[in-house]
């Protein structure tokens, strides 16, 4: 299985304020993944908006992709994380 992570959020905040999260990486190639180990990454990102941010929905392509946030809400300039798990286990064999 050929793993690649890319990175979207939704996030909420007054309707005429835009979110400006930066994520430092985006994405990443995992390159070849064997079927049963849980494999992770962590994206660290930044809120450069003039305003606190909350991050109300993170979606996945696929349910052998696992989110999770280190809190919902940032304040302007502050920095967070996001890590994502891919689990193999159960997953078909692919190119």
């Amino acid at each position: 299985m050929r793993a690649m992570f890319v990175v979207a959020i939704i996030l909420t905040n007054s309707p005429m304020v835009l979110a400006q999260v930066k994520f430092t990486q985006p994405d990443v190639n995992l390159g070849i993944l064997r079927g049963g180990p849980i494999y992770q990454h962590r994206f660290d990102f930044v809120n450069e908006g003039n305003e606190a941010i909350e991050i109300v929905d993170v979606r996945v392509s696929c349910g052998c992709l696992l989110p999770t946030l280190t809190k919902r809400t940032y304040a302007a300039g502050e920095r967070g994380e996001l890590t994502m798990q891919v689990r193999t286990l159960g997953q078909a064999a692919g190119d």
